[in-house]
Parts: structure tokens; C-alpha cells; sequence
């Protein structure tokens, strides 16, 4: 007899583990596949004092995780943190809406998501049209990232990301990447685990 034993025979038992909570495709990437990396970037906004670029694009098999960063020659400047959480839900009750960063996606399909019209989703029904989560994110010093989770896949043809930032003065723009090597890639992430 071990000298714990009589010890452990008076602790209670310990409660049973809940059963881990199953998260929908559309909330975020699966935790149990590693990615498949891309070097694709595009390039929104480039002059002598800022640059906007989505880059890191890793391709999961259920959807897309991608950065949107934002570097400014000013060295801090809170209103562009903020811009880029791309949630209406700060800005739209605020009278300087008007000139908050704009940001939507468009598939080559004609399926698109937007910052200015983005929905809040019941997470039981799967929702019909392309959806945007915030992954997180931050900076400082002028160099700021954010993650963003993008369901479901583009399909092949142009991934096209548009800008609009009325208080930068940066009028409309966009770029595009190849929604076919999104694909491709995706088929190649490791599941390590299926769910």
C-alpha cells in the first residue's frame, strides 16, 4: 500500500468530461486538419503612407483562413485597428459610418459577403450564402493583422476582395486571387484527425 492511496481513497470522484461541443464548418477551421499554405497575395491599397494586403492564405478543407494587413506610416492610429474588426455592429450606431473601412468578397460564382451587410447566423441551419468570421488579430506601431475565417470554399474562378475606405480617401479597389489554386491546395490540407 502506497502511502497516497489512502489519501486518494477520500478525494471524490472526479465529475465526467462533458462531450466536447461540435462546432459548425462555417464558425471556423477544423481543429484536427493542418493547412495547406498558399503564397498568393493581393494587394488592395499601396501608397506612400499605407498598405492594405490580404496575404497567408491557408486553405482548409471546409473553408479559408486568411490575413488582412494593414501597415501605416503614422505609428499609431486607433481608428485603423478598429477598421479592420470589419463588424458593423461598432460602427453603424456611430455617425462616423461613413467613413469606416469597406470590405466584401465575391465569388466567381457571383456569391458575395460584406462588411456593410453582414449577418448574424443561426448556427443550427446552414447558411446559404458565403460568411466571414473574425479569428483575431491586433498590432501596433503602425502594422496592424487580423485573421479572418472565410466559408465555404471559393470555387474555381477569381476570389476577388474589394476596398472601399471613404476616411482614408481611398475609393474603390479590388484584387484578385485564383479561387482554382484555393481548391487544389485544399485538397491537399492533412486531416490528422477526422472530427
Amino acid at each position: 500500500m502506497s502511502f497516497f492511496d489512502d489519501e486518494l481513497s477520500r478525494l471524490p470522484l472526479p465529475e465526467p468530461e462533458p462531450e466536447p461541443e461540435i462546432r459548425p464548418a462555417w464558425e471556423g477551421p477544423p481543429a484536427g486538419v493542418l493547412p495547406a499554405l498558399l503564397p498568393l497575395r493581393a494587394v488592395l491599397v499601396r501608397t506612400d503612407q499605407m498598405l492594405v494586403v490580404v496575404h497567408d492564405f491557408r486553405a482548409y478543407p471546409t473553408g479559408l483562413l486568411f490575413s488582412i494587413g494593414l501597415r501605416n506610416r503614422r505609428p499609431y492610429d486607433r481608428d485603423l485597428q478598429q477598421n479592420l474588426l470589419l463588424d458593423p455592429r461598432h460602427w453603424l450606431a456611430s455617425r462616423r459610418h461613413q467613413r469606416t473601412l469597406r470590405f466584401g468578397i465575391e465569388f466567381a460564382d457571383g456569391r458575395r459577403w460584406s462588411s456593410l451587410t453582414q449577418s448574424v447566423t443561426d448556427t443550427e441551419a446552414e447558411p446559404g450564402v458565403p460568411i466571414l468570421w473574425t479569428q483575431g488579430g491586433g498590432g501596433g506601431d503602425g502594422a496592424y493583422e487580423m485573421r479572418y475565417w472565410l466559408w465555404p470554399l471559393p470555387p474555381p474562378g477569381d476570389l476577388t476582395f474589394h476596398l472601399e475606405w471613404p476616411g482614408c480617401g481611398i475609393g474603390p479597389t479590388s484584387a484578385a486571387v485564383s479561387g482554382q489554386a484555393i481548391v487544389h491546395a485544399a485538397a491537399t490540407a492533412e486531416v490528422i484527425w477526422p472530427d
